[in-house]
């Protein structure tokens, strides 16, 4: 009986590190598609140095600080996934919140429709599971 051939195994390509903080927030964006709460913490943070140890974010919205620091491991996944190798996350605060984008037919709210809206049992339970925040309060007939 003859000795069966051996079986070829496809090697995986070697990921690469991007080229630049732009390019690696670029493909960490793209891996963290259909997550939009990894996607919400990206959007928050800037990727201010890297170096063969750590890579450091600036948060650019000090209301997700605590969010930011919670969430550092899935950062380093995502930089390793990314082909930017194991780092240690480090932090730098920016000074000021993050402004309010002006938006379109922006409308003001009574802060009783506010406090209503603030009070309703949907808004307060999605705000304690993803610490979140309310941004915007609009009336019904929008």
């Amino acid at each position: 009986m003859p000795e069966p051939a051996p079986v070829g195994v496809e090697a995986k390509p070697a990921l690469h590190a991007p080229a630049s903080p732009g390019a690696l927030m670029s493909a960490m964006l793209a891996r963290a598609e259909g997550r939009p709460s990894v996607r919400s913490l990206l959007a928050s943070i800037e990727l201010d140095s890297m170096n063969e140890r750590t890579a450091t974010f600036r948060i650019t919205d000090a209301e997700r600080t605590g969010y930011a620091r919670m969430h550092a491991s899935v950062l380093a996944d995502l930089i390793e996934q990314c082909g930017g190798g194991k780092r240690a996350i480090e932090f730098l605060e920016s000074a000021e919140p993050a402004p309010r984008p002006a938006r379109p037919n922006d409308t003001e709210v009574s802060p009783e429709m506010r406090e209503k809206a603030m009070q309703h049992p949907v808004v307060r339970k999605a705000t304690e599971l993803f610490d979140a925040r309310v941004i915007d309060v609009r009336p019904e007939n929008d």
